[in-house]
This record gives structure tokens, C-alpha cells and sequence, in this order.
């Protein structure tokens, strides 16, 4: 077990960045081990004119997928319908619009490698179900292998509905959740949620030259939220409820059978490995030197990651609220951040002796 919390080197790295004014004008962290010892915090900007608190609500976008692959699981599990079966077994059950993703099965949807690619937020958030079936269609490839979240999700809410008879799976979700006594995670924003947390919901920020940070407004309204806010696009909440999942549902979940390797990650432009909507061999994935390779997570649009790391019992999320003109800034913030985390709880010796055993 590990002792004390995030001190000097966290809490240092996290003003760094945030003060440095080129990755993110705020941060906002929620850290436990054993799901006992919880650290939360935030620094700098959230909501324009107010300053982060570990009350701001995010929108989480790919952050919230393992999620809603877990959830998805669960439900099928009680339905006895297997991973390894195809959409084409129920053709008759699925809108027309899935049709031409009869030949995928459900592990493939879940691991990224249904050979979907991205289509644009703007294609996805515009395209009715009633034109789904072209947009899924035109993002098919026919070499390699690619992913589009977006579709495969969207796939998997509709096999929630018309196969596991699911009628609003967005409500099963967040009921699965405060079954286990995680609450404020939301994939459907009405007015009554988007009333109670309005003071609180935070904003990206474009970065600009001379460290001018330009707030997207159009993130508080809820006309954008209700459209945005979803199942295939990603849910909103606050770095407490995500790490409230990775600490107590992620450890009950068996990573034990293959993990899959996915050929090439169209969206992040590199080789990353999947298992049930987690990425895993996180120190491939710009998540630092330190972290276990047992470790799970994800990120969500560049800004927001999170993990649980079985090996020392650790579970974290973050969210920082910036969106500089490298994804590179990012991906080098995010592996700064854990490492700083990992010497803080000492535990960066013994990774990187297990690093040099392994050479």
C-alpha cells in the first residue's frame, strides 16, 4: 500500500503548466488509492471570470467510452448474448441505418478494430439516425485497420435498444453508476441537470499566440450540451465521478482475456492497444515511464485523462481545459503530470529498476 498523497512534484508540474499559459489556462485532479485515501484539487481558470474548483463540470467527450463499454457489458452479460457476435444476427432488429455494419461483431466494436474511420464532430453531430447508414458507409476503410469512437459507440447504443431492449440506455448507464455510489456523471444533459450545475460548467479554451486563452462559450449553452451530450459523443461530469468509476468498478472488471492490438489508431496517428473500450500499455500511450503495464484508461479529446493502475492500487483523473495548436503539448503534459505523481508516492524507482530488468 502506498502512504501520503500527491505533494511537491503533482502539485508543482500542475501550476507549472497551468501558469506557463501554452497547454491549459486550468486544471482539475481527483486522485485515491485504495479508494480510501482520496487528494482532489484544482488550479487556475474554469467557467470565464471564475477561478477551477473540483466542482467544475467538463463536457468528457472519449474519456467517458470504457464507461459505456462496461455498462454495455453488463447488460449483455445478463442477456447471455456473446463478443463474438455480429450485428448481422439481428438484422431484422437494428435500424436500416446500421445495416451496413452487418458484418462487425461486438469484441471488434469494443476493441477498435471494426475498421471504422473518424468521421468529422461536425458530420457526426449533425447526421440524423436517418442518414446514419451513408455516413456509415462512407467511413468504412477497405485496408488496415482504423476506428471512429463516435460510430462504433453510436452501434452500440443502437444494439442496447433494439437487442437488449434497453429503452433509454443513457438512464441505465448513469443508474448502473449510482448503484455503486458514483454520481454526478451525466449522458443525457436536461434542462433540470443543466439548471443545477450552470454556475459550474467549465469551458475549453483555444490557445493563442502571447498566451491569449480564447473561451468556446458556446460549450455552457444548453442547446450545445443536449445536442453533444451522449452516449456515441461522450458524457459530462467532473474529474470526481470519472475517478470514482476507475476506482471502484475498474478493479472489479477481468482484463484476463486478449488483450488487442490495434494495427494503427487513424484518430491519434499510432499504434495503441485496446480491451473493452480502455487503452492499455499506457506508457505507449504518452501516460509516462512510471505507470505499471497492467495499468487501464483513456483520454478524452486530448484535455482529459484518466487511469487505474491495479499494480499499486492507484486510480486518477485530470482535466485540463485548454486546446493548444499541438496535440503534442498535451501528450507531453499528460505523461508529465504522472510522472510527477508516481515520485510523489515514490513509486519511481521501482518502475524504472523493472524497466531496466526487462532490457
Amino acid at each position: 500500500m502506498i502512504a501520503g498523497g500527491p505533494q511537491s512534484i503533482f502539485l508543482g508540474r500542475a501550476r507549472e503548466l497551468v501558469d506557463g499559459g501554452t497547454v491549459s489556462p486550468g486544471i482539475q485532479y481527483s486522485i485515491s488509492v485504495t479508494d480510501c485515501e482520496t487528494f482532489e484539487g484544482a488550479y487556475g481558470v474554469g467557467p470565464p471570470g471564475k477561478a477551477m474548483t473540483p466542482r467544475t463540470v467538463h463536457s468528457l467527450y472519449c474519456a467517458t467510452k470504457p464507461i459505456v463499454a462496461w455498462a454495455f457489458l453488463v447488460a449483455a452479460a445478463e442477456a447471455d448474448l456473446p463478443r463474438t457476435a455480429a450485428l448481422s444476427d439481428w438484422s431484422d432488429r437494428l435500424p436500416d441505418w446500421c445495416h451496413s455494419a452487418s458484418d462487425l461483431t461486438i469484441q471488434s466494436l469494443l476493441d477498435h478494430t471494426a475498421g471504422l474511420t473518424t468521421p468529422g464532430t461536425l458530420d457526426a453531430l449533425l447526421t440524423p439516425p436517418s442518414r446514419r447508414s451513408e455516413m456509415l458507409s462512407r467511413h468504412r476503410r477497405v485496408e488496415g485497420l482504423g476506428y471512429s469512437e463516435y460510430l462504433s459507440w453510436a452501434l452500440l447504443e443502437a444494439i442496447m435498444v433494439s437487442v437488449l431492449h434497453i429503452e433509454n440506455p443513457s438512464e441505465y448507464i448513469e443508474h448502473l453508476l449510482q448503484g455503486r455510489g458514483i454520481r454526478g456523471l451525466w449522458f443525457n444533459v436536461s434542462r433540470e441537470v443543466f439548471d443545477v450545475v450552470r454556475p459550474d460548467i467549465g469551458v475549453t479554451y483555444a490557445l493563442r499566440d502571447g498566451g491569449r486563452a480564447v473561451p468556446w462559450l458556446h460549450d455552457r449553452t444548453f442547446q450545445f450540451l443536449q445536442q453533444e451530450i451522449g452516449i456515441p459523443l461522450g458524457g459530462f461530469g467532473t474529474m470526481t465521478s470519472i475517478r470514482s468509476f476507475y476506482a471502484k468498478v475498474v478493479p472489479t472488471i477481468d482484463f484476463t482475456h486478449s488483450l488487442v492490438v490495434n494495427d494503427f489508431d487513424v484518430k491519434l496517428g499510432r499504434r495503441c492497444s485496446y480491451v473493452d473500450g480502455f487503452l492499455t500499455h499506457l506508457g505507449q500511450q504518452h501516460f509516462g515511464q512510471m505507470i505499471s503495464p497492467l495499468a487501464v484508461g483513456h483520454v478524452g479529446w486530448m484535455r482529459t485523462f484518466a487511469f487505474y493502475d491495479p499494480e499499486n492500487e492507484l486510480s486518477c483523473a485530470v482535466a485540463l481545459n485548454g486546446a493548444p495548436a499541438k496535440e503534442d503539448d498535451l501528450n507531453s503534459a499528460r505523461a508529465y503530470l504522472i510522472d510527477g505523481l508516481y515520485k510523489d508516492y515514490g513509486l519511481g524507482q521501482l518502475e524504472l529498476i523493472r524497466d531496466v530488468d526487462s532490457n
